[in-house]
């Protein structure tokens, strides 16, 4: 994953992994210029296959 800073756009590295009860995982990253923020993964069921999806929703940043 790459920074979502629009001017630093720097590989970053998961610093923490939490996973909740109802199928969502938070995770904080910290890109190579030291900015921090966090994504959350929600685990949910396709209705016509049955397997297994995630879906992200980057956004929730924090400034450094």
């Amino acid at each position: 994953m790459i920074c979502p800073q629009e001017q630093c756009q720097a590989w970053t590295r998961v610093l923490e992994t939490r996973h909740k009860y109802n199928n969502e995982v938070y995770r904080r990253y910290e890109c190579a210029n030291g900015h921090r923020f966090s994504t959350m993964e929600r685990v949910k069921e396709k209705k016509d296959t049955g397997s297994l999806v995630s879906d992200q929703c980057p956004g929730l940043q924090d400034e450094v």
